[in-house]
């Protein structure tokens, strides 16, 4: 289950063939490239809750 973890791990867990290392995890959230309930965030240690909408760039949409 993806609720109540941090943004940066749910983000390693969900999209493993485009953010497989940290670093470029930490790349796309440092770019604003990361919405959670249509606001775009740039902490990494965000909590995502049970029903966040979690968007990251144009393509990949997801409720958790």
């Amino acid at each position: 289950m993806l609720a109540n973890e941090f943004l940066i791990d749910v983000l390693l867990k969900i999209i493993p063939n485009t953010i497989t290392r940290l670093s470029e995890a930490r790349n796309f959230i440092s770019k604003g490239m990361i919405k959670i309930n249509g606001k775009i965030t740039t902490d990494e240690h965000a909590k995502i809750k049970h029903g966040d909408i979690l968007e990251v760039g144009k393509r990949f949409k997801l409720t958790i």
